[in-house]
């Protein structure tokens, strides 16, 4: 048996040894799997030159190292109007759609074992490490995948594959339309990051990553700036744990815009503001009861108010002069007294 059909633009793509198109070293090559099948998947439904450094900086930021899901790379094929959306199924239905997909001409992002000579003994979930490639054509019950590592085509029968399909899932790739706003009017998009327009603390704050792509596809109101860089939490929705830990950012009017790594595919989402808000006001009530907070209101006006009281002594006794000698004790509350005021300044 052979390979009958390729999809046409299908060209072999090396992790290990491509070209950058920043012309900045690949940091990241032996990990790049998943990035440099999702840029030949790009480089098959859109043309031009694609580079898994390129799409990984995008994504995941210049000078990230390590593995990476193809779910993180949904919003940015959103951006560049591909759909990349994953298809769950039984083993000989993953097997059926790869066929159906690229007869369609649409590239198939698949996972497969690190060691793909050793089918795992439960491929659903292999327990193992796993490696990345896209299906990019198929003969009568045959599947090529071009495999980035090192580039080649990997040309096997439909059974060798149905045993090391990993997760019961793969990608297929689709070029649709896409309605893409762009960057907002007044802000500036550069070297994968956008800068907004200054915000009320005369500030200018970033998006990047998925923040970046977010704002970019959705319509994005130009006022609506950032009022903070990203920041890593725990809790991306205080008290959700099974969202969990990820990335917030705080915007002036919409709110915050989160991203968590199990959480909606991988892509940003705009957090239920309110929801957010009333437990923030809670944790709040719950760690300085209002007894307590009147409490220590009245204590510190209380402070202020003695406060007032010896500046008001220290000023009359600067202003006349004892006409005798100062005991003591005088002495030492005028020192006290002076020392306190300069502590006041």
């Amino acid at each position: 048996m052979s390979i009958t059909y390729v999809i046409p633009g299908t060209s072999l793509l090396d992790q290990l040894s491509e070209p950058t198109t920043d012309g900045l070293p690949d940091e990241n090559a032996t990990d790049n799997c998943v990035a440099a099948s999702f840029a030949e998947g790009l480089h098959i439904l859109l043309g031009g030159n694609w580079d898994g450094d390129e799409v990984k900086d995008a994504v995941y930021g210049q000078g990230y190292v390590g593995v990476q899901s193809a779910a993180r790379y949904v919003l940015y094929a959103t951006n560049h109007g591909v759909a990349l959306s994953p298809h769950n199924d039984t083993q000989a239905g993953l097997i059926n759609t790869i066929h159906a997909q690229i007869h369609q001409n649409h590239p198939v992002i698949v996972t497969m074992p690190s060691n793909w000579g050793t089918a795992p003994a439960n491929p659903v979930s292999p327990g193992i490490s796993t490696h990345v490639g896209i299906a990019v054509g198929d003969g009568a019950g045959y599947i090529r995948v071009m495999n980035p590592w090192h580039g080649f085509y990997q040309d096997q029968p439909d059974a060798w594959w149905q045993a090391r399909l990993c997760y019961g899932q793969v990608w297929p790739m689709q070029k649709v339309s896409v309605n893409v706003s762009g960057v907002p009017t007044g802000w500036t998009d550069a070297n994968g990051v956008l800068t907004a327009t200054p915000a009320p603390d005369g500030k200018q704050y970033t998006c990047v990553r998925g923040m970046r792509l977010q704002v970019m596809t959705e319509n994005h109101d130009p006022a609506d700036v950032p009022v903070c860089e990203e920041l890593n939490v725990n809790e991306v929705e205080f008290g959700n744990t099974s969202i969990g830990a990820g990335v917030v950012q705080y915007f002036l009017k919409s709110g915050q815009k989160s991203w968590a790594a199990n959480f909606n595919g991988g892509n940003v989402f705009e957090t239920w503001n309110g929801r957010e808000m009333l437990a923030m006001r809670n944790l709040l009530a719950a760690d300085v009861p209002a007894a307590q907070v009147q409490s220590l209101q009245a204590q510190l006006n209380s402070a202020n108010a003695l406060v007032a009281q010896l500046q008001a002594q220290i000023a009359k006794l600067q202003q006349t002069p004892p006409t005798q000698p100062l005991s003591s004790q005088q002495q030492a509350d005028l020192a006290a007294m002076a020392a306190l005021r300069s502590a006041l300044g």
